[in-house]
């Protein structure tokens, strides 16, 4: 899997997004786009949770996005990750990355 700071709009509408914890945290609006991190070469079965418990020990997230094919729902290999800091972003693209 690799890790990188880019940003693509080849997503599904926001059913496929989820925010992480409560609505009272920042909206990843708000949040500086170096704080998402995109996430490619994942296995087709890789879901939210598989995601959450592989980057949540490098900070806070925010919001999954992991992109679906329209009819199949089957994940399309790729995700996005906000992290509530730039810092935490940073720290997970260098320990996930070519990982």
């Amino acid at each position: 899997m690799m890790a990188t700071s880019s940003v693509s709009s080849n997503l599904l509408p926001s059913s496929s997004s989820r925010p992480i914890g409560s609505a009272s945290q920042d909206s990843p609006c708000r949040l500086p786009l170096a704080s998402r991190i995109f996430v490619r070469n994942l296995p087709y079965s890789t879901g939210e949770a598989t995601l959450i418990k592989l980057f949540s020990k490098f900070g806070q997230i925010v919001e999954i996005k992991l992109a679906r094919e329209e009819e199949t729902w089957r994940s399309k290999g790729y995700a996005f990750i906000q992290y509530s800091s730039q810092e935490q972003a940073v720290l997970a693209l260098e320990e996930m990355d070519r990982k």
